[in-house]
Formats: C-alpha cells, sequence, structure tokens
C-alpha cells in the first residue's frame, strides 16, 4: 500500500477592501466590487434627479450614474467639479461611479469594523457600511 502526502486544501483568499476618504471620514468598498478609480473631466446633470444623483458620465461609451454618498451618510454634499474622482463599482451587472475625495489603501476586510450603520436603500435593502477601526464617521 502506497501513501500519498497529506495535501492541504488551498486557504481561502482573503477578502479586502478599498479604502476611499470621504471628506474627514474613511469607508471601505470590497475590492471585488471595485473596478476602477476614474477622473471624470465631463457629466451630464439629468433634470429632477435625487439630490445624491449628480448626473451620468461616459465611461468608455458607456453611461454610468455618478453618484454622491455623502448626503446618503449624512455628510455634507460633494461640489462636483471637472475632474472630480470616482469609484467605479459593479455588482451584478450594475456598474456606479462614486464621488471620493481619494483612495487611501487597500485592506484586508477582517481588520474593519463590524458595520456601525446601514443605509436604507429605495427597493428597501440595507446596506453595510464598513470603518477602519480606530477611524470615527463624522
Amino acid at each position: 500500500m502506497t501513501t500519498a502526502p497529506a495535501v492541504s486544501p488551498p486557504a481561502p483568499a482573503q477578502a479586502r477592501a478599498c479604502l476611499i476618504r470621504l471628506g474627514n471620514a474613511l469607508y471601505a468598498a470590497e475590492v471585488r466590487f471595485a473596478r476602477e478609480v476614474v477622473v471624470f473631466d465631463e457629466y451630464t446633470q439629468v433634470p429632477l434627479a435625487p439630490p445624491h444623483l449628480i448626473g451620468v458620465a461616459n465611461l468608455r461609451g458607456r453611461l454610468v450614474p455618478l453618484v454622491d454618498l455623502r448626503p446618503l451618510l449624512g455628510l455634507e454634499p460633494a461640489r462636483a467639479t471637472r475632474g472630480a474622482k470616482a469609484l467605479v463599482v459593479e455588482r451584478d451587472q450594475l456598474t456606479a461611479a462614486f464621488l471620493i475625495d481619494d483612495v487611501v489603501g487597500l485592506e484586508p476586510l477582517e481588520r474593519l469594523t463590524a458595520p456601525s450603520r446601514c443605509l436604507a436603500h429605495p427597493d428597501g435593502a440595507r446596506r453595510r457600511v464598513y470603518r477602519p477601526r480606530g477611524w470615527e464617521l463624522t
């Protein structure tokens, strides 16, 4: 009888988060949904849109909504200007660009505190907001 050496199953991939800065606060987006950071030189405002929808922008021939998360998080709205940075996220074939001040880096998701807030969404679902340990929400 021959015995084969024990083979350990591969370690599960560690979930990571992209840390973004909005004002004085840091927030995190799961890397698996983050696609890229872009600078939109132009965007088109949408008449009668809710305040958090800044407009729509052309991303390589595809229109994406440009969203300001600040009002949804209880922060002062951003002053959207040409050259504004946005984090493009995609989930379930839906793509959106969220205005950000900066990308701070990547962190393992487990190093972030548990969601301290949930966002109400028009579809009735609740969305989790993660934050880095030691950073306070303002």
